[in-house]
């Protein structure tokens, strides 16, 4: 997370009662028999707590642009069996802006920055294709709210805090974060990395715009131009999204660009064609879409 840019926090396992409770309303406490303080008295129940105090105190201290990290355990009371948890979490949190360099200038840090960093993660340790699907989290704004989604199981949850939650920890400026369970990625263990051979045979770009619903998720785009074209497309790719006068109210245009290759032949433009015509269909049929002229 270092060659991301982020700096690792250290959080101890004791947190707030008062803050758990409106943070996590009804998640189970654990909690301490003799506390050193009134604000130090359960274990954490929650890696995010933590982190919000190490924000909080950061910006009161007008350290204002943090990419921050934190790999800790979380402490659940023992289930009707005595079964205790103490499952590790990974989380990614940003606020403020980027450090910017001579190149670049600074810019706001957002959701984008975060998927980023999760997407260096997955290719780093070659996990499965993950999906994030819109969700309502207590901790999060209505519009910036998603499950990370593995197997068909979710691992955690990602999106920008809302108002009510940066109250409550004294916070007034906008903070985007992360939190993942490490222990159901263990077992997948990390994939081998295999080599391919360099491409002999040039590739074939074609570009689309549709028109579709503002509900259609960018995911089964991606899904429906991969299953209709098969393994000729090597490479689908949204580049642009549009929302304005020109587009009919509850709807988007989406740009999508589309490499063909095969790796037995050259492409002739009649196949290129005909895979292009199967994707247009399985759009239209599928997703509702309507193909824009260029």
């Amino acid at each position: 997370m270092t060659g991301c840019g982020f700096d690792e926090i250290l959080g101890h396992g004791l947190a707030d009662k008062k803050l758990a409770d409106k943070l996590n309303p009804g998640l189970p406490q654990l909690n301490l028999v003799n506390p050193v303080s009134e604000d130090i008295n359960i274990m954490r129940n929650s890696i995010m707590q933590t982190a919000l105090k190490v924000i909080e105190h950061n910006i009161s201290h007008r350290n204002l642009d943090l990419q921050l990290f934190e790999i800790g355990k979380i402490y659940n009371p023992p289930d009707k069996n005595d079964n205790w948890e103490e499952p590790q979490k990974l989380l990614l949190t940003v606020s403020g802006n980027s450090a910017g360099s001579w190149r670049e200038k600074p810019r706001p840090l957002d959701f984008y920055d975060l998927t980023g960093a999760l997407e260096k993660v997955w290719n780093h340790f070659k996990f499965p294709e993950i999906e994030l699907a819109h969700c309502k989290y207590h901790w999060f704004t209505d519009d910036i709210s998603f499950s990370i989604i593995l197997d068909d199981r979710v691992v955690g949850v990602i999106g920008k805090i809302n108002q009510t939650v940066l109250k409550d920890f004294g916070i007034k400026q906008e903070i985007y974060t992360l939190e993942l369970f490490i222990d159901p990625l263990i077992n997948f263990g990390r994939q081998l990395i295999s080599f391919e051979p360099m491409p002999v045979y040039p590739s074939a770009p074609r570009d689309l715009a549709i028109l579709v619903n503002n509900s259609v998720k960018a995911v089964d785009i991606v899904n429906t131009v991969k299953n209709a074209a098969g393994d000729l497309a090597q490479n689908v790719k949204i580049f642009d999204l549009y929302t304005g006068k020109q587009v009919e109210k509850g709807k988007k245009s989406i740009a999508i660009a589309i490499n063909y290759r095969s790796l037995e032949s050259s492409l002739t433009s009649k196949q290129v064609d005909e895979k292009q015509r199967l994707v247009v269909d399985a759009l239209k049929q599928n997703l509702n879409a309507e193909i824009r002229d260029k």
